[in-house]
């Protein structure tokens, strides 16, 4: 057979090519940006491709990579606040993670913003190389494999301190910060602070102000009440009431120590040293309270 045939006869043998639809972008390419509205009302998007955007290189500290200064690419999260027009409104961001963690950060107090000043990194240099991936986190206390760690997109936040404004002094001298487990950011959400609040803090009595301090301190990075909130841990109400299933008793050992193999079992939740006995006892009598109430909406006045 003449190779020409030869060819003729193969085209024959492959199958039609159908034309494949766009392929979605690696989680962490994209960022969306949205002011909170009242309600159910239509959310209007603004989106941040980060492939395209100008980076810049620092040297910075990493509480995710401690002891040393690493080599990072990307754009600082101030950069990308202000392609959102919030108009004067919101002075709160949620920062949205791939993996549900939700991390409350005011946009109005200037010197919270130059503490921890995060830096949206898509590049890191390892060995005078530049790399889009970014290793894996091991869970603090892990001390064999890890089976649940944490994995990256196209970007991470790096912030080189554990000072966050809503957590505790005492959490944070013993190493808790939100941002140790938050993987790669695919979302910003502008609020009104004092009215993303008043959806969770509906405590009257001394105990259940107690209790939702506790939340807003420790729980509400990683936890939502009827999916408002973050999304890495359980919801407190869904899809049945942490408070039916659990005394304080429980839920203090639960919160202030937890298994040597957590990591191994693929549990996720830190255990919190500077949490007492009375703080577990106020913060259930907040979510038995926010059990029984009626949910409060968000709305913008």
């Amino acid at each position: 057979m003449r190779l020409s045939a030869a060819i003729s006869f193969s085209l024959l043998l492959v199958p039609a090519v159908v034309q494949a639809a766009p392929a979605e972008p690696p989680v962490g390419q994209i960022v969306k940006l949205w002011v909170r509205p009242s309600g159910d009302a239509e959310r209007k998007y603004v989106q941040v491709d980060l492939s395209v955007k100008p980076k810049i290189e620092v040297t910075r500290e990493d509480i995710q990579y401690p002891g040393e200064k690493l080599k990072y690419r990307g754009v600082y999260l101030r950069s990308l606040l202000e392609a959102m027009e919030r108009n004067g409104r919101s002075d709160l961001v949620l920062l949205h993670f791939a993996n549900g963690m939700a991390v409350p950060l005011p946009i109005d107090d200037l010197e919270v913003l130059k503490t921890i000043d995060p830096f949206v990194a898509t590049e890191l240099q390892v060995n005078n190389l530049w790399i889009s991936a970014f290793p894996m986190v091991i869970k603090q206390g892990a001390e064999g494999r890890d089976v649940r760690p944490l994995k990256f997109g196209r970007n991470k936040v790096v912030v080189a301190t554990k000072a966050h404004p809503h957590t505790a002094k005492a959490a944070q001298a013993d190493g808790f910060s939100p941002f140790f487990y938050c993987d790669s950011l695919i979302g910003i959400e502008f609020v009104r602070s004092a009215e993303w609040y008043k959806q969770f803090d509906l405590a009257r009595t001394d105990g259940e102000k107690a209790g939702f301090a506790v939340f807003k301190s420790h729980c509400q990075f990683c936890h939502s009440v009827r999916e408002v909130g973050g999304r890495y841990g359980i919801d407190f109400f869904k899809p049945n009431p942490v408070v039916e299933r659990i005394g304080v008793q429980g839920l203090y050992l639960h919160v202030r120590y937890r298994d040597r193999d957590a990591p191994e079992k693929g549990q996720m939740m830190p255990f919190f040293k500077d949490v007492t006995k009375d703080d577990v006892t106020a913060l259930h009598a907040w979510l038995t309270l926010v059990t029984g109430a009626r949910p409060v909406p968000y709305v913008v006045p």
